[in-house]
């Protein structure tokens, strides 16, 4: 880990995130910056205890960020072993009770059943 002299890190990539460093490209070919660019932008940093808080906050969204990636992963795998099978008819889905939402059912013409009318 990098040393952030007791800032969050979090904090840290942020405040860099939305600096827009692109704008301060030297390098014709490969892109660089320059510290001396950096060291005439004043930066306005929180207090330790706004910092904590912003920590709890940003790690909480990106722990759910990483579950849903995994579960979104997870649902594409799922897809790509299916759709085949159900192309090919090796997965029969004749005797499943598919319901379709109210408005579903009307632009594909299937009469909706008894518990989609309610």
């Amino acid at each position: 880990m990098k040393q952030f002299f007791g800032n969050s890190a979090f904090l840290i990539y942020y405040t860099l995130k939305n600096m827009r460093l692109e704008n301060f490209n030297s390098g014709a070919g490969v892109p660089t910056l320059n510290r001396n660019h950096l060291n005439g932008i004043p930066i306005i940093v929180p207090d330790k205890a706004l910092q904590n808080r912003f920590d709890d906050v940003v790690s909480k969204l990106h722990s759910q960020a990483e579950l849903l990636k995994k579960a979104d992963e997870n649902l594409i795998a799922t897809r790509d072993r299916l759709l085949p099978r159900l192309i090919s008819g090796k997965l029969s889905v004749e005797n499943l009770d598919i319901q379709f939402p109210p408005g579903m059912a009307e632009e594909m013409g299937i009469e909706p059943t008894s518990t989609e009318k309610s």
